[in-house]
């Protein structure tokens, strides 16, 4: 049978002759092992393969050798068979002639073989060939090319499966026998020349690089290290931008910050950028890729040369268009680089305000642009008609296209799966010029399945999703693979059927990715709890050996994680709008679940799982999830003091708990005015209001100012506007604060207008040492959303930790839109927790 597969002009033929069941032996096949004994030796040349950074990691460097490669080989096969495979180095001596050589990697031997067959190969891809009875070839163009060579070898011809990270995942069958069949000619490389390396931590690096998972394309924002400040601002100022039309000064930045864009226009900017780049390639000879990504701001130079570039009228996603400009920059750039390197790449990303194709130019042809779109979106027909549109429009500028995908993960509850119809946008966008493919992952294994199935399919989009599945749930679960089959179907259709009917992905129909937020929670329902439950239970009684044991126990903590946050959410009714009394008092009478920060001992549990990890150490899916689920019922009592309200929580505060018994003491010694707030100026009443606070932008856009109009209290407020690039709109003070104790942070605030889907109103605390340097582990965040009455927000932090001399509170207002939509706040006060007597 033979497949054929088109990546970058490379074209390559699969014929899978005779290919037999692994382990079993072939007569005329190269005997690896027969009755546990070894029959091959495993042939390197150290030569040839020097330690070497690991390119396909961004994260971390990880020294590769060839020795690495074959000491992978000869683990799994001792595993599987109790047979170890002596390993010859050609550096220090010849192969041995009594047995069968596999070679690895290139040698005089491979290169004589078949090296004019690995010349032409993908840098990912690989050649596996049974020469005789007596030689097998295990080969790439690269190092890269032949480890994973050496993974199809493993998987296909002794049936190695790596279902999770670490050894738990695991799935090595036991052989007496192994061999590669006669006439064995395996050549095969990956659909795309990207796929993202998916996390930073170590155990999760290492089942990426098995599943192979790389990243040889640059793309991302990278003009500010083509044109660094530091290097230029005061050389060459006309390489930055002008930052209003009629202006005459030039932005400058001081340090070598992204909060800009070239002037595409100026003179000799093309020259420069190309020695630069020319020299970057000279002195990095392994990477083949430069990035034209742009900076991460909407500061492009509007100076008269460059507007005369940008076309009238031309917009994306509502922001002035000027593809035209920067790919004008970008071709010439190109075309001076490609003729001393004329195999580079270049990257780059088509998002924001070049988010377009350009009308009246093509892209070079060794330019990929990478199309930033989160793959989820494509749910909706209208978005996926338009999003196809537009790629089709960007073909037909480019040769090859990227696509910037967001696959997470992290901060994503319950387990986000959408792998069928993942499957089917991969396949259309490969046949619709798409070869390359990046994606924020940011993994959480409690959706394991779904790496899994996206590696494979990222290497081969023609395989089946199905078949892939029911392969991962048999190896993985055994017995155990129907309750837990079912328990991930039930997620997909959640987040396939049910997530596209809320009002939240409504909301979010021009976003480009769908973060973690409990808009993502709006059609669960209590039944969902329940058969959750009952799937992971019978899924533990049904696994009868160690390994799915374990694993199952692995899927069972993060169904714990997952459960938590959802049952929080369901008891605090759903509602952005304030909890209502009734609720309220039912919610603080709960003994099904936790009142005090529920997530915080089982987040740090998970921080030491190896395999259940976050990407992100102070990762919630979402930060009100952290938060005590009782301070919902109090923010009510604070609003209504209602009488029932006081006597529950009176009861709490003389309750067996002492974390609950505290802080329940302290809301109603706040409301009691019995409580001292340590904020001096909490009202912004002081002659000059803002005595105190640090107001105004974290980065971005808006406008942050003290208002007399209709305060919460006193005379004056904080209002907050135009914050809608989610950069802006911060204010905050320090208190003083002691090791051990914990806090109170309460606030007043309402809005006005039509909330966007990413709008966010946040109140954060962290603790700081005397020098000033925030304490670790010290965040707690609660992201809320208001209405145009004053209502009472609150969020308790953690202990502060040694050191601490001094609580930071903070808030921020966050992606609003444009225009039509204002923020207040006002009252806000921090109390110390205590019993209040």
């Amino acid at each position: 049978m033979a497949t054929q597969r088109c990546w970058a002009g490379y074209s390559r033929a699969v014929p899978l002759l005779c290919a037999l069941a692994a382990g079993s032996a072939h007569a005329g096949g190269v005997e690896l092992v027969r009755d546990g004994r070894p029959l091959a030796a495993l042939v390197i040349d150290s030569r040839r393969y020097p330690l070497q950074q690991d390119l396909t990691n961004p994260w971390a460097i990880v020294e590769r050798t060839i020795a690495n490669i074959a000491a992978t080989v000869v683990d799994y096969v001792r595993q599987s068979t109790g047979a170890t495979l002596p390993v010859a180095d050609l550096a220090t001596g010849p192969a041995p002639t009594d047995v069968a050589l596999v070679y690895l990697g290139r040698s005089a031997e491979v290169d004589r073989a078949v090296g004019h067959e690995l010349d032409r190969l993908d840098p990912s891809g690989y050649l596996i060939r049974a020469l005789d009875e007596r030689h097998l070839v295990v080969a790439g163009l690269t190092s890269e090319g032949t480890e994973f060579g050496t993974f199809e070898l493993l998987e296909r011809f002794v049936g190695v499966r790596w279902l999770l990270p670490t050894a738990i995942g695991d799935y090595v069958p036991a052989h007496r026998a192994l061999a590669v069949p006669a006439g064995t000619n395996l050549r095969d490389a990956p659909a795309f020349m990207q796929v993202p390396a998916v996390a930073s931590k170590p155990t999760h690096q290492v089942w990426a690089r098995r599943m192979r998972f790389w990243t040889r394309l640059n793309f991302h924002h990278n003009l500010v290290n083509l044109f660094p400040p530091t290097r230029y601002a005061k050389t060459h100022p006309e390489f930055y931008p002008v930052v209003r039309a009629g202006d005459t000064a030039r932005y400058l930045p001081t340090g070598n910050t992204e909060d800009w864009q070239p002037c595409f226009t100026a003179p000799g900017i093309v020259d420069e950028a190309a020695r630069n780049i020319i020299a970057w390639l000279d002195a990095n000879p392994r990477f083949r890729s430069y990035s034209f990504g742009v900076n991460d701001s909407d500061r492009y130079c509007q100076c008269e040369r460059c507007r005369k570039e940008y076309l009238a009228g031309e917009t994306f996603l509502g922001m002035p268009c000027y593809s035209d400009a920067y790919y004008r920059f970008v071709n010439a750039v190109a075309e001076k680089v490609v003729r001393t390197h004329p195999d580079v790449w270049f990257g780059c990303l088509a998002y924001s305000n070049v988010g377009k194709p350009p009308v009246h130019l093509g892209v070079h042809p060794r330019v990929i642009p990478f199309l930033t779109y989160d793959t989820m979106q494509l749910l909706d027909p209208e978005r996926r008609r338009q999003h196809e549109a537009l790629v089709e429009a960007w073909g037909r500028r480019c040769t090859f296209l990227g696509r910037y995908d967001y696959t997470y993960g992290d901060h994503h509850v319950p387990p986000r799966l959408y792998l069928h119809h993942w499957a089917e946008s991969v396949r259309w966008a490969r046949a619709h010029k798409v070869r390359a493919w990046y994606a924020e992952t940011y993994p959480f294994f409690g959706e394991a399945p779904k790496y899994y199935v996206m590696a494979k399919l990222w290497w081969n989009p023609d395989r089946n999703v199905d078949a892939l599945l029911a392969e991962w749930y048999r190896l993985a679960f055994g017995r155990a693979a129907p309750p837990m089959r079912a328990y991930f179907d039930h997620w997909e259709t959640y987040w396939t059927r049910r997530v596209p009917q809320s009002d939240f992905f409504q909301r979010c129909r021009h976003e480009q990715y769908l973060l973690g937020n409990p808009g993502w929670l709006e059609r669960l329902r209590a039944d969902d709890l329940q058969r959750a439950d009952a799937w992971i239970a019978e899924a533990g009684r049904l696994a009868d050996t160690p390994q799915t044991r374990a694993r199952v126990a692995i899927m069972a903590r993060a169904w714990e994680y997952y459960r938590t946050v959802i049952a929080t959410y369901l008891a605090r009714g759903q509602a952005t709008d304030r909890l209502p009394v009734d609720a309220a008092v039912s919610l603080l009478g709960r003994r099904d679940m936790p009142l005090a920060q529920p997530l915080r001992a089982l987040h740090d549990r998970l921080m030491q799982d190896p395999i259940l990890v976050f990407t992100w150490d102070a990762s919630y899916p979402y930060g009100t999830a952290e938060r005590a689920p009782f301070l919902d019922a109090a923010e009510t009592f604070l609003d209504t003091r209602d009488p029932r309200l006081a006597d529950a929580l009176g009861a709490l505060a003389r309750g067996p708990d002492p974390e609950l018994s505290a802080v329940a003491a302290t809301v109603l010694a706040v409301a009691e005015g019995r409580a001292r707030n340590l904020v001096p100026n909490s009202g912004f009443e002081t002659p000059n209001p803002l005595d105190g606070w640090w107001a105004g932008m974290h980065l971005g856009t808006g406008t942050v100012r003290v208002t007399d109009e209709q305060p919460f209290e006193g005379a004056h407020a904080i209002e907050v506007t135009g914050t809608w690039d989610g950069y802006g709109g911060v204010f905050r003070t320090d208190v003083p604060a002691e090791p051990g104790q914990r806090y109170l942070f309460v606030l007043r605030a309402r809005w006005e207008g039509a909330p966007a889907a990413g709008t966010t109103c946040q109140m954060l605390t962290q603790f700081r040492d005397a020098e000033g340097r925030i304490l670790p582990d010290s965040l707690r965040g609660h992201s809320f959303r208001c209405n145009s009455e004053w209502r009472a927000f609150a969020l308790e932090t953690r202990a502060a930790p040694v050191g601490t001399v001094a609580l930071v509170t903070r808030v921020d207002a966050l992606g609003q839109p444009r225009s039509g939509y204002t923020a207040w706040f006002d009252a806000l006060q921090v109390y110390r927790v205590a019993d209040h007597e």
